[in-house]
């Protein structure tokens, strides 16, 4: 179960990474349903352990900002 832990993790870095370059600070409300997404793959990185992406972290924070909800 580790191994698919971790290949979530590297997808999780790769999508952030992605939203980060390609996305601006005015479109993160529009990100609701992959931003979920995002968050889902979190608590399941959290829930076993595993080091979850800064990315990720930092991704997950724009997207409660621009939107004004906690999703974590």
């Amino acid at each position: 179960m580790k191994d698919h832990l971790h290949i979530i993790s590297d997808l999780l870095w790769e999508v952030c990474t992605e939203i980060d370059l390609h996305y601006d600070d005015k479109d993160f409300p529009s990100l609701g349903t992959m931003m979920f997404r995002v968050a889902s793959g979190i608590a399941a990185l959290r829930l076993d352990g595993i080091p979850v992406p800064e990315v990720a972290n930092q991704m997950l924070a724009k997207y409660e900002r621009a939107v004004g909800t906690l999703m974590h």
